[in-house]
């Protein structure tokens, strides 16, 4: 089981001992040092919220920090950037097959740099 971070259990913590209301958790906010407004704000987040473990998403409700709606660009599937095309890779590889006796090992004559022994 993922334990919780020592960072995330302060803030939680600091939340707590002020009796702050959501509406006062505004960032900038800061409890013993901690920004607890910028932490809050954050937790709120999409991305963040999903990584949260069940037992911190009942806390942060407790509190009464819900998660933010899923922005619209992050619900729509994405196509990736080239899908469909080969690698660099791929394509070397691929060239390299055209040329005749590439296959071979040992066949490659490769010119020795200067001062360099046994050959």
């Amino acid at each position: 089981m993922r334990a919780w971070p020592l960072d995330w259990q302060r803030h939680y913590t600091d939340c707590l001992d002020s009796r702050a209301q959501l509406g006062d958790l505004l960032p900038g906010m800061t409890i013993h040092g901690l920004n607890v407004g910028r932490w809050s704000e954050r937790q709120r987040q999409h991305i963040v919220w999903q990584g949260l473990l069940d037992g911190q998403r009942e806390r942060l409700a407790a509190l009464g920090v819900e998660p933010l709606a899923v922005p619209a660009e992050e619900a729509a599937p994405r196509k990736k950037a080239g899908a469909g095309k080969p690698s660099v890779f791929d394509r070397g590889v691929a060239a390299l097959a055209q040329v005749p006796g590439a296959h071979r090992i040992g066949d490659c004559a490769a010119p020795a740099r200067r001062g360099d022994p046994g050959r």
